[in-house]
């Protein structure tokens, strides 16, 4: 294997052994505030990484993880893939079930880079153009789109434990 082709494959596997414990740590602090009811999806190819629901099997809640090696200031949007966005509105639209809907991403401390930070963002459709657009993830030298995206205004995310303070009376709804 030449020189370039195992540096790539040396970072795929660090990322996704980033990734792995970004989980396993996210899991934990979901639990923490939305208790023990949150669970982790088994399938790798589920659109959210994890879910609650109720007594009655309806989904409350879904939460997607990005784990990322930046901080919050950064780039002025992170996104995650469209297709998530159109699964929850089909979910909403076409069945009983009407999930809350969170993005966290999991970013580096300003401070330390080896330190983590996770931050919250609610998913609400109505949010379009004041919190999120839709767009390209492009290769420019290429000249060509790799998918399309949700971008979402950095400055509309919240440390995790910021947001269960100002919002405790809804978490347990």
């Amino acid at each position: 294997m030449n020189k370039l082709k195992e540096l790539e494959v040396n970072f795929k596997h660090a990322d996704y052994q980033l990734g792995e414990i970004g989980e396993k740590n996210t899991l934990e602090t979901l639990r923490e505030y939305w208790g023990d009811g949150v669970k982790q999806f088994t399938n790798k190819f589920s659109p959210f990484d994890f879910y609650k629901k109720d007594e009655n099997g309806q989904l409350t809640h879904l939460w997607e993880l990005k784990t990322r090696r930046c901080n919050i200031d950064t780039y002025p949007t992170l996104c995650f893939g469209l297709s998530k966005k159109l699964y929850v509105d089909e979910l909403i639209k076409n069945t009983t079930q009407k999930p809350k809907v969170y993005i966290i991403w999991l970013l580096e401390m300003k401070e330390n880079a080896k330190r983590r930070i996770h931050y919250i963002w609610r998913y609400k459709k109505k949010r379009e153009n004041t919190h999120y657009t839709i767009g390209d993830i492009s290769n420019a030298k290429r000249n060509q789109v790799l998918k399309r995206a949700v971008f979402v205004k950095t400055n509309k995310l919240k440390p995790i434990l910021q947001y269960i303070t100002t919002h405790q009376r809804i978490l347990s709804a």
